[in-house]
């Protein structure tokens, strides 16, 4: 059971997000975009493993990724088959290189998360779902410490080998270790933008019937005392498994739990990207959004 402290203190972040619901981009919002009824290219998406997508919707919200819903069809050969709604999040080098490696350590970090059996957030998709050869830049899965420190050495053999398909596609603008690591702005995107960024993906189950707060907030004025009491202690729950398994999320604001709006005792924590683990205490964060403000040893939120 967690300390008094630690229930007070998630208590007090529900109530200060139900109440800035104003102030957050509302993250299920729509926008117009020309690939919808496509197929999956915006991502590098690579069909040759046997899955198939499809692009619905656009989603707003995602600041460091480009996040849209899709219609995932697995190969042929697997038992299920059936196509299914899901939430494709893409980046890539070009475009944002702090993004690319955020989504990165978010793969990490759910991989994890489902060995350890968290139950309280979306599925991940991680296995056969992947981008283009061409869009990867090393010829084997690196972990993102190893991937950075490759990066940083600007090594290309051994442990650090360029994908060599990664390579040809990029031999017009540079050769060997390229740095994939610098932040530029529009004109020099244009200019000097690889032709094959890293890039990299990551599918999660479209949670169909939950809401973030500022979604839900017309249900809540309409929901008795005691259903809101059972939502705040399904995120108690959520949160505190989180913490058993020594996992800090680091970004916990009023966008990223997830509620089922017909069962309040369902509610999912999401968006990994900027999740550590191995902090003490957890949830302090340092140098980002602490988890739960001075209780867990960092800035309030």
């Amino acid at each position: 059971m967690m300390p008094m402290s630690l229930l007070q203190a998630l208590a007090l972040l529900v109530l200060q997000s139900y109440l800035s619901l104003g102030n957050r981009v509302e993250v299920g919002d729509s926008i117009s975009d020309d690939s919808i009824g496509g197929d999956c290219s915006w991502a590098r998406f690579d069909e040759s493993s046997g899955w198939r997508c499809e692009t619905l919707q656009t989603l707003m919200g995602g600041m460091t990724s480009n996040t849209k819903v899709v219609m995932l069809t697995p190969p042929s050969n697997q038992a299920f088959n059936q196509p299914f709604k899901a939430v494709l999040k893409a980046q890539n080098s070009n475009d944002n290189p702090q993004g690319l490696e955020f989504l990165e350590n978010e793969r990490e970090m759910v991989d994890y998360l489902q060995q350890q059996r968290y139950a309280y957030m979306p599925r991940y998709f991680l296995s056969g779902i992947n981008v283009q050869s061409k869009y990867r830049k090393y010829k084997k899965p690196l972990t993102l410490i190893q991937k950075n420190a490759c990066d940083e050495s600007g090594q290309w053999l051994g442990e650090c080998q360029i994908n060599p398909d990664w390579a040809k596609c990029n031999e017009a603008k540079c050769s060997g270790n390229c740095d994939t690591k610098k932040l530029m702005t529009a004109k020099e995107r244009m200019q000097k933008g690889l032709d094959c960024p890293d890039t990299q993906v990551l599918a999660i189950e479209y949670l169909d019937g939950y809401m973030d707060l500022p979604h839900l907030h017309p249900h809540l004025q309409q929901e008795g005392a005691f259903a809101r009491e059972v939502r705040a202690a399904a995120l108690f729950v959520a949160y505190d498994n989180l913490r058993s398994i020594g996992v800090s999320h680091c970004d916990f604001n009023n966008g990223n739990a997830m509620f089922n709006k017909n069962d309040p005792s369902d509610a999912k924590i999401i968006d990994f990207g900027l999740s550590r683990r191995g902090e003490s205490p957890v949830g302090r964060c340092t140098g980002r959004l602490a988890d739960l403000g001075p209780v867990s040893g960092g800035p309030a939120p």
